[in-house]
């Protein structure tokens, strides 16, 4: 009986472990950490997002939980005045606690609001990082001159929560782009073109228009062109949402992205790489992933 091996350490998987698809390809893991530690390191530009935000979003909430747990027993009145040395040691506490929370989850948003400063403009950014940066601030300086007013629990949780409003925005970007991976296999797509009597495989990117490219059965066409020799049909579906295959003959065109029936065809490519219709539409897809919301450029406007 084969051991499964862990896709990240290399070590055998025990019991079910962890399965997760990372580009396309199905992985299994021994335990939940080397599956993040690989989306991270392997995964598609929106996964190391999203993942990344997830560990961050771990550290700071238990960062953050403490504080809210040391800052109620101060709000509930459970120290007298005589409990004042407690009471400062609880305030240093709370100010340890609070500086990682600051650095892990406040960096992006401090490093976001610096960037757009320095073009004279104002975002949620700026706001986030202005009042967790007061409240950590004056508390910190309440903790050096011996006061009873902090708000390390205000600093943190500010930041917990629009860290997680990041985190759910990063996860729908990311299933969204695994739901369109077929999409945007464009940018990775290989083809066979007719060279000097034989065959060779380049991608998309270094096909020259005018070169003679085979499409085999059951292949995903890679580019754009009019077929010159052969007989299939084509399911173009991906491109105008028809089911129906389409008959393609000599003098018809083709287009990059759809899949090639039960024949052989030679087509002579017009337009390769990005520039066919099929690499067009993904690169407008994966633009719209990346395009901040109507709510969020709202919300930025706003701000400034």
């Amino acid at each position: 009986m084969s051991t499964t091996l862990c896709s990240h350490c290399f070590l055998p998987v025990q019991g079910p472990g962890q399965e997760r698809e990372v580009k396309g390809e199905a992985h299994r893991f021994c335990c939940y950490g080397c599956c993040l530690a690989y989306q991270v390191r392997h995964g598609e530009r929106e996964e190391p997002e999203a993942v990344w935000l997830l560990i961050r979003l771990g550290v700071g909430a238990f960062l953050a939980m403490n504080i809210m747990l040391f800052s109620l027993l101060l709000y509930s009145g459970t120290f007298g005045p005589t409990d004042g040395s407690l009471v400062r040691a609880i305030h240093v506490l709370l100010w340890v606690f609070a500086t990682p929370v600051l650095v892990i989850l406040g960096g992006p948003f401090i490093r976001g609001a610096w960037q757009t400063a320095r073009h004279g403009r104002a975002t949620a950014d700026t706001l986030i990082s202005i009042g967790a940066l007061a409240a950590y601030g004056y508390s910190a300086l309440e903790v050096v001159r011996g006061g009873s007013a902090v708000y390390f629990d205000t600093a943190t949780m500010v930041l917990l929560l629009f860290t997680v409003g990041r985190y759910l925005e990063a996860v729908a970007r990311s299933r969204a782009a695994r739901s369109l991976r077929p999409m945007f296999a464009a940018e990775r797509e290989q083809a066979t073109v007719l060279v000097d009597g034989g065959e060779e495989q380049r991608s998309v990117r270094d096909v020259k228009p005018g070169s003679v490219v085979r499409v085999r059965p059951g292949e995903r066409v890679p580019v754009d062109g009019v077929v010159v020799d052969g007989h299939s049909d084509c399911d173009e579906a991906v491109l105008t949402g028809e089911a129906r295959p389409r008959p393609k003959s000599p003098g018809v065109s083709v287009f990059a992205g759809s899949i090639n029936g039960m024949g052989q065809l030679l087509v002579r490519t017009t337009t390769t790489g990005t520039a066919t219709r099929w690499g067009r539409i993904s690169q407008l897809v994966r633009q719209s992933l990346e395009r901040q919301s109507p709510l969020q450029r709202l919300v930025d406007k706003a701000a400034g």
